[in-house]
């Protein structure tokens, strides 16, 4: 069953679903929109980035919740979201105001998937992560554990996602990936290449330490 939903355009930006990020609008027409979200009982809006630099919309988006806003003093209205769930955009409309964009929606039904394949997966992710997290500084360990209770492989996945420091692009195509398993697969090789430049950084500044030293000693 289709539905009805205001839309947020985020530049720059993919939220996933479970994931919380702050934002500041300065825009009178996204401040609109938030408000106008806010005055319904789930306070829910679509939130979507455009998929390359001709501003082409998605087909698959992220429901977010406004969990709270803030009137900042500089004019700013600074919102707290939280994602929710993925779904399919049947289309993108303007409805009374010209200026904003609605959208109909869909539920997606993710797909039933083996339980064993499942298991693997998940833990060849969290090994690829702890190796990961082990050779970059940027990351805490902490979130290991968080990951590790997980249950199912299509959050996993997208937790991982949301806090990997790929570029906007990446972050976009696996927003647009409804199947978990393909995730899954896609994320273990990229996060496999991440762990192959780790490591030739980890060579390319032991290699400019020994320079280094050598030089002094000279």
């Amino acid at each position: 069953m289709s539905k009805d939903i205001s839309l947020i355009l985020m530049r720059n930006l993919v939220i996933f679903p479970n994931q919380e990020v702050k934002i500041d609008f300065k825009s009178e027409i996204s401040k609109k929109i938030i408000e106008q979200a806010c005055n319904e009982d789930a306070s829910l809006v679509l939130v979507v980035a455009p998929l390359n630099d001709k501003n082409t919309l998605p087909k698959v988006g992220v429901v977010a919740k406004v969990k709270s806003k803030i009137q900042l003093t500089n004019n700013n209205l600074r919102v707290n979201f939280r994602g929710i769930k993925r779904v399919v955009v049947e289309k993108y409309y303007n409805k009374n105001n010209k200026d904003i964009l609605n959208a109909k929606i869909m539920d997606i039904e993710i797909p039933k998937l083996n339980s064993t394949q499942e298991m693997a997966l998940k833990r060849k992710l969290i090994d690829l992560l702890k190796e990961y997290i082990n050779r970059s500084p940027e990351i805490s360990n902490a979130i290991i554990s968080s990951l590790e209770n997980t249950r199912d492989l299509n959050s996993l996945t997208d937790k991982i996602v949301s806090f990997m420091n790929f570029e906007t692009e990446k972050k976009l195509t696996y927003m647009q990936m409804i199947n978990p398993l393909k995730r899954a697969e896609s994320l273990a090789i990229d996060l496999q290449k991440e762990i192959e430049v780790l490591k030739l950084e980890e060579k390319i500044n032991e290699k400019v330490s020994e320079s280094i030293d050598v030089g002094q000693r000279e």
